[in-house]
């Protein structure tokens, strides 16, 4: 069905609604799709409140955006450039996304190796800690 403006529906009713067409549809599909769907809606229901309740994963190298660190780090045109970006974007992952380009194009300042943020912590791959 085709809608030429956006509707906002509530969860139950877009469950619903796609429950009675799949329902409609077994009759007529050959195969085991539409069951194979039903089946999925029916996991997904079953297990959507158990998923809720696991721990967000914690990235890999996320280091708060407001570390002093990465002034030191801003020692281009292009580093400066970014570092404004990170300090004025509102929103989260848009902001991790800046950091973590921030960290791959700038350079240790003490041998100018490459830039690796661990665990929250800012250092090359020659071991500076930064």
């Amino acid at each position: 069905m085709f809608f030429p403006f956006p509707v906002a529906l509530p969860i139950w009713a877009i469950v619903t609604g796609y429950l009675v067409l799949q329902l409609v549809l077994i009759p007529t599909a050959s195969g085991v799709a539409v069951e194979a769907h039903i089946g999925g809606l029916i996991a997904g229901v079953l297990l959507a409140p158990l998923v809720v309740k696991l721990p967000a994963p914690q990235g890999k190298g996320k280091m708060p955006a407001s570390a002093p660190n990465l002034r030191k780090l801003a020692t281009t045109t292009e580093l400066k450039s970014m570092l404004k970006r990170i300090e004025d974007e509102t929103v989260p992952d848009v902001k991790q996304a800046w950091i973590d380009h921030f960290v791959s194009k700038a350079r240790c300042p003490q041998c100018g190796a490459p830039i690796i943020a661990d665990k929250g912590a800012i250092r090359c791959e020659k071991g500076h800690l930064i």
